[in-house]
């Protein structure tokens, strides 16, 4: 096992949460051939390369390197990412939750969809991040003038609980926002479309279901809401570039099974 989860961060502002969970990377060196696939989770994050580097590729042809003793932000992926472990690598982060990324760092969020940039880049201090991050103690400290609006903490609230069906221009509609608006706030704050964010909940939502043992790929299509089985393929091949029977089949190990697991198991 190569990532760790410790669950429950408690970092809140203005009574909503900024902080969804620790991770920790450890590979050893023999293990460093193989990459490792991440499902889009809606959480952009913040992470420590204590020793060795991160090789991250996406499915739009891009290749980013994270080279040991920096601190990294990474924002939104749209898509899945594969992780090379170029030898011995650790590292710590911090997933944040989906609308905090302003807030905490002042930077509007979808600059950074589907990239990581060096927090020095931002004009921030590496070495209280660093320090924070392997002490599991990251202070988090949004200004007044960067709290998340309300008619995004809502809208967020209202997809998930409908696990991603409900119209975005009903939900639009009901916080008293036009379509238009809440677009250009979810770019700010969020990284993403409301639309696209609203599929990533489903998605996911399938991954939760599907976690937990299923009958069939087409029950489980149906519980989550897919028209038929077919769309259901279709959404999980774009958001992870694998068929549903590769993540949930026993021959799933490019997937990085911890992950799959929080996806399963976390709260929102």
């Amino acid at each position: 096992m190569v990532l760790h989860f410790v669950m429950a961060c408690n970092y809140r502002h203005l009574g909503h949460s900024l902080a969804d969970s620790w991770f920790h990377i450890d590979q050893l060196a023999s293990e460093s051939d193989s990459p490792e696939r991440i499902i889009p989770d809606c959480t952009p994050g913040l992470m420590y390369v204590r020793r060795g580097q991160i090789i991250r590729s996406d499915t739009y042809g891009r290749t980013e390197m994270c080279r040991e003793d920096n601190v990294y932000l990474f924002g939104q992926k749209r898509r899945a990412v594969q992780y090379h472990y170029d030898g011995a690598t650790e590292a710590f982060g911090v997933k944040l939750m989906p609308g905090s990324l302003f807030a905490v760092f002042g930077i509007a969020a979808g600059e950074i969809t589907d990239s990581v940039v060096d927090i020095r880049d931002l004009g921030k201090d590496a070495e209280i991040y660093r320090q924070c991050l392997i002490d599991r103690n990251v202070m988090l400290k949004p200004s007044d003038s960067n709290t998340t609006p309300d008619t995004v903490l809502q809208c967020l609230h209202k997809i998930h609980m409908s696990n991603g069906l409900d119209s975005i221009r009903t939900i639009a509609n009901g916080v008293g926002s036009s379509y238009k608006q809440l677009e250009r706030l979810f770019n700010q704050h969020v990284g993403l479309s409301p639309k696209h964010y609203a599929r990533m909940v489903r998605f996911n939502r399938s991954i939760q279901i599907g976690m937990r043992g299923i009958s069939t790929l087409t029950d489980l299509a149906y519980q989550c809401g897919y028209a038929d089985q077919n769309h259901f393929i279709k959404e999980t091949k774009y958001f992870s570039g694998k068929v549903p029977g590769e993540i949930f089949g026993k021959s799933n190990g490019e997937f990085e099974r911890n992950h799959l697991a929080y996806l399963g198991s976390r709260a929102f």
